[in-house]
């Protein structure tokens, strides 16, 4: 179900867009670059088409910088959230590094906005539960 019939069928849920709104624009701690990174992101994880059409719309695309550290991002707390997070319960006596997952170091990434992409990761990582 999309956004549009959800809030039709459930008025209240305008609460939440109103919240949405108001904290993007009010934020003022961040860029705007990386408020719309960690909207993007935030989407992403939560690999919800509706939301994603949500988020495109109300904040627009992102530029093929922000594309890659969004991707970027992704594809590394899909591999390491799991990965760490399966640690705490189980300790092993090897790895544990991004070295012993085969990623590169960060700074070969050549990622523009590294702080971008941290917040990025973050955002990710609280929607895996990461």
């Amino acid at each position: 179900m999309n956004i549009q019939k959800s809030l039709a069928l459930n008025p209240e849920l305008n609460d939440q867009i109103d919240l949405f709104k108001a904290t993007f624009v009010q934020e003022n701690n961040l860029s705007e670059s990386n408020k719309i990174i960690v909207a993007w992101a935030t989407a992403v994880a939560s690999q919800s088409k509706n939301l994603l059409d949500f988020i495109k719309s109300e904040v627009g695309e992102l530029s093929d910088s922000d594309k890659k550290v969004v991707q970027t991002a992704s594809s590394r707390m899909a591999v390491t959230n799991p990965y760490f997070m399966s640690r705490n319960a189980h300790p092993l006596h090897a790895g544990g590094t991004l070295e012993s997952l085969k990623m590169r170091p960060f700074q070969d990434l050549k990622i523009e906005n590294s702080q971008g992409y941290h917040y990025a990761c973050i955002a990710i990582s609280s929607i895996n539960n990461g």
